[in-house]
């Protein structure tokens, strides 16, 4: 996990991204030294570097108050088992520092400042050289048992990351990004047992394949790592896209005031193939004398009656059943899976609901209890394709329009079939 700050002219927390780089480089440097051959310890120097490099488009990233934080792969755990203290710390500035550059070139938004690369360095230095001390205190202890080493790393591999989330915690608190114990626990505990089970496997392998210079296996598991990362970030990226793409529809598709489908969603559904299975009914219905509500009180107490009439319809439809808001105060059901008289008698039914039900509104202050009705035309049918149901819809509105000639406040039907 990396930090990337906003630049928001001075910042609070430039004294303690240098002072963990400071702290780093001086542990580090004054540490005493891995006795590594030369060339071993450059060439895996070079793969780390690479393929850190490689991974980094990889990376994920969450916004937290002021900071943009940044989530990637990090195996600076076996890195530091191998070449120490130092080595970690060359590590970690040749590669931030190469990052920070690529994203200068590329000109990118999120192009980390120089404070930030500080941070990063000192950051991930000395949570690793926290678990290379950690590592040789306890391999005497852990070697004797069957998978001791193994279970060693593992533990490691979650101490050290937790010790950079706290570090970051901390940058975060001297942001006022996090202020709460609450919101600490929760940024604490936001980490994947199988994600940091997979980092931990992989540090092990690194770094035995670094001390017995096994460079095929390292390279193949580096591999196979950015593969299956890459593979995941694609799968995620496609999973994203397809959910803006449902939600971009749904918001195509959907009424804003009431939450019922809109007109548009009605030509669709009239073009499905489950809809000419059976007969139907095809029900236009409005609310009576709807211009008298806004006319008497505004349109916001019309919003309300609107929104009231439209819930007491979905209320009383089946899973099957369809709801449209086609015009201001006019909507279409679809009613499947009943006869005639079924369908009649449910329009009927919502006929008299509304009639015995009232709105609560607010006007100028006052509490209003607003009475409608509500007319109905019923057309039922089989319909055999997308014309003959706009045609049924055409009918259903033409008995509509005889409701209200003949009184309002009735439903008038027709079989068709």
């Amino acid at each position: 996990m990396t930090v990337k700050e906003k630049r928001w002219g001075v910042k609070p927390n430039a004294i303690f991204n240098l002072s963990l780089f400071l702290a780093a480089a001086a542990l580090s440097l004054t540490a005493e030294k891995v006795e590594i051959e030369a060339q071993h310890f450059y060439f895996g120097l070079f793969l780390f570097w690479l393929f850190s490099i490689l991974y980094n488009h990889l990376q994920t990233w969450t916004k937290t108050g002021k900071l943009n934080i940044e989530y990637g792969i990090s195996y600076g755990l076996a890195f530091v088992l191998f070449a120490g203290p130092y080595g970690v710390f060359l590590y970690q500035v040749v590669y931030r520092t190469s990052v920070y550059l690529l994203r200068k070139i590329k000109n990118e938004k999120r192009s980390d400042s120089v404070i930030d690369t500080l941070y990063n360095i000192g950051a991930f230095t000395l949570s690793n050289v926290a678990g290379y001390y950690l590592f040789y205190a306890f391999i005497p202890y852990f070697t004797p048992f069957p998978f001791g080493f193994w279970l060693l790393i593992l533990l490691l591999n979650g101490i050290t990351m937790y010790i950079s989330d706290l570090t970051l915690l901390t940058l975060l608190y001297l942001e006022k990004s996090i202020q709460t114990r609450q919101a600490a626990w929760a940024f604490l505990k936001d980490r994947s047992i199988l994600d940091l089970w997979k980092t931990g496997f992989t540090n092990a392998l690194l770094f035995v394949f670094l001390i017995e210079g096994r460079w095929e296996s390292l390279i193949a598991l580096f591999m196979l790592n950015y593969i299956v990362s890459r593979s995941f970030v694609l799968k995620s990226q496609n999973m994203q896209d397809k959910l803006e793409r449902n939600q971009f529809e749904e918001m195509a598709y959907t009424d804003f005031l009431t939450g019922a489908r809109n007109r548009a969603f009605m030509d669709k559904q009239m073009g499905q193939p489950k809809l000419y299975d059976a007969p139907f009914g095809v029900v236009v219905c409005d609310i009576d004398q709807f211009k008298k509500v806004n006319d008497t009180f505004n349109h916001a107490v019309g919003d309300t009656v609107i929104i009231h009439f439209a819930k007491l319809l979905q209320n009383h439809l089946a899973k099957d059943d369809c709801l449209f808001r086609t015009g201001g105060e006019e909507f279409t059901l679809f009613i499947r899976n009943r006869n005639y008289d079924g369908v009649k008698e449910l329009v009927e039914s919502l006929r008299l609901e509304v009639e015995r039900s009232f709105v609560k509104a607010e006007f100028k202050g006052e509490p209003q209890h607003i009475s409608y009705t509500a007319s109905f035309g019923l057309f039922y049918k089989r319909f055999t394709d997308h014309t003959s149901i706009e045609k049924g819809h055409t009918y259903a509105d033409d008995l509509l329009f005889d409701s209200k000639r003949t009184g309002r406040n009735r439903v008038t039907a027709e079989d068709g079939s």
